[in-house]
């Protein structure tokens, strides 16, 4: 695996960090080629295709849909593109494959390779942990966010391992972003947290998903611990419906599961 010098290493940083648009993922992977990771550079521009490939075929099939394609005359010129664009898909299937099997050290996360099961999207990682390996109490201030400095309470200090928020990265985390494949990690799907769904909240209104502030409970509201996120983590989450103190609403428990997973390796890398 290619080591990546420091203008490189910022420049995919930029980009995980970043939308991750196709024009960004396209630049980065001339970049890449031009400093000797052709089959990385490959492996970007076959994803980013395949990523494609659905909007291109339901743009041809318009109001009709992929059944009205299906019912058409082989020669008919929407039924022969959707075909085209069929066997383009699979052909980019089949050289993704080919470059992962050569590169299994894209993968390889932790040792042995399987021990951390990740998958690879158009160039960055998506690594799966539970939430007892993301995240833990600081050992410094033992989740208070503060160290005594003398007698009373007016002699605090704020912790300098967790920045006063109580909450640090656990050390596998840590080992993982840390690692040869760190760089890549632009998600990490967290295993035993999921938002809840159907609470009614703010008056009338049925929300989608909420995410909770665990540091700041709801007197009023029985909240579920699996949709609890530590306070650094939660201010972190963008809220598409709104936000109060206590929860955040998304649109959609997969929106909301998704804005975790890319919170979670930001916070973790900004932490100390």
């Amino acid at each position: 695996m290619t080591t990546l010098i420091p203008d490189l290493l910022a420049h995919v940083a930029a980009v995980r960090d970043g939308a991750c648009d196709d024009n960004e993922l396209l630049v980065l992977a001339d970049h890449l080629a031009e400093a000797g990771d052709e089959e990385r550079a490959e492996l970007i521009r076959v994803q980013c295709e395949i990523a494609r490939i659905p909007d291109l075929r339901r743009a041809n099939a318009g109001e009709g849909g992929i059944e009205w394609i299906r019912s058409l005359d082989r020669d008919h010129p929407a039924y022969v593109e959707d075909r085209r664009l069929l066997d383009r898909f699979r052909a980019f299937r089949d050289r993704e494959c080919d470059l992962l099997a050569r590169n299994p050290a894209w993968l390889a996360v932790s040792d042995p390779p399987d021990g951390i099961p990740a998958t690879i999207t158009r160039g960055f990682l998506t690594v799966t942990l539970p939430h007892t390996l993301c995240w833990r109490e600081c050992t410094k201030c033992r989740g208070d966010g503060w160290l005594p400095a003398g007698l009373g309470e007016e002699f605090r200090s704020d912790c300098p391992d967790c920045n006063a928020t109580g909450t640090e990265p656990h050390p596998v985390l840590r080992a993982v972003l840390a690692s040869p494949v760190g760089p890549w990690v632009r998600r990490v799907r967290v295993e035993g947290r999921k938002p809840e769904t159907g609470r009614a909240l703010a008056g009338n209104r049925t929300s989608k998903a909420v995410w909770y502030n665990a540091n700041r409970p709801s007197p009023s509201t029985m909240v579920p611990e699996s949709a609890e996120l530590p306070e650094p983590i939660y201010n972190r989450i963008e809220a598409k419906e709104g936000a109060v103190g206590r929860w955040k609403v998304c649109h959609t428990a997969e929106a909301a599961t998704d804005a975790l997973s890319l919170v979670v390796p930001r916070w973790a890398r900004g932490a100390k």
